[in-house]
This record gives structure tokens, C-alpha cells and sequence, in this order.
């Protein structure tokens, strides 16, 4: 009889180490998988962004011009933002609203050169009037 139960005890050790064996060989599979998703995310981190479509809506046109949600609704209706109206969403290209910002940004440094330079003749005049 004790042959019996040791033959039994052998027999279930067995099968326990059988057990541990696939699931450590299920541990190190899984363990790769996550290894490889994590050099997978990294990759994607590094990627430029560009790939992310150049349809925006109004919320990510706001970040991109740094702006709030209601001024880019009010610069769209008046038609100072580049954008159009599909079935009731506004949307926006992004590379359009890039080049409306650089636009926008050279117009003003102009504007802002030739007030500097009014202002300069402005003093200069003043300075030679009271002379």
C-alpha cells in the first residue's frame, strides 16, 4: 500500500514540475511580448508626428494656435481662419493654419517695423522742430 501512495505522490510531483514548466515557459513568452510592445511604444515616441492627419477640428486647432476654442470659432465665421463647415463641424487643415500662423506672424513684423520707423522720424522731427 505505502508503494501505491509513493508511486501516486510521483506521479502528481510530476505533473506539478510539468505545470512549472509551462508556465515559466508562458512567463518568458509574455515577458517578450512586453519587452517587444515596449520598444514598439518607444519607437512611436520617437517618430515625428505628422502622420497624425492634416484634418483637424476646432479643439486641436485651438492648441495649434494657441487660442481659445470660442476665438477660433468667432476667426472662423469671419473668415480670418482658413477652415470650412462639413455638415455642421468646422474643421481645418493644419498645414493651412501653419502657413496662416507664418503668414500672420511676418505680416505683423512688418507692421511693427514700419510703426517703429513712423515713430523714429516721428522723434526725429520733433527733435530738429524745437530747435
Amino acid at each position: 500500500m505505502d508503494t501505491e501512495l509513493e508511486r501516486i505522490q510521483q506521479t502528481e510531483l510530476q505533473a506539478n514540475n510539468l505545470n512549472f514548466g509551462l508556465l515559466n515557459q508562458k512567463v518568458d513568452y509574455l515577458i517578450n511580448q512586453l519587452t517587444d510592445l515596449g520598444k514598439e511604444i518607444e519607437r512611436t515616441k520617437k517618430e515625428p508626428k505628422e502622420n497624425t492627419g492634416d484634418i483637424i477640428q476646432v479643439k486641436d486647432a485651438a492648441k495649434l494656435l494657441g487660442r481659445s476654442v470660442s476665438t477660433v470659432y468667432i476667426k472662423a465665421s469671419k473668415g480670418e481662419l482658413p477652415s470650412w463647415n462639413d455638415s455642421g463641424r468646422l474643421l481645418f487643415s493644419r498645414n493651412e493654419l501653419e502657413n496662416w500662423v507664418l503668414a500672420n506672424r511676418k505680416e505683423s513684423t512688418k507692421l511693427t517695423n514700419e510703426r517703429s520707423s513712423l515713430s523714429n522720424m516721428k522723434k526725429s522731427r520733433k527733435r530738429y522742430s524745437k530747435k
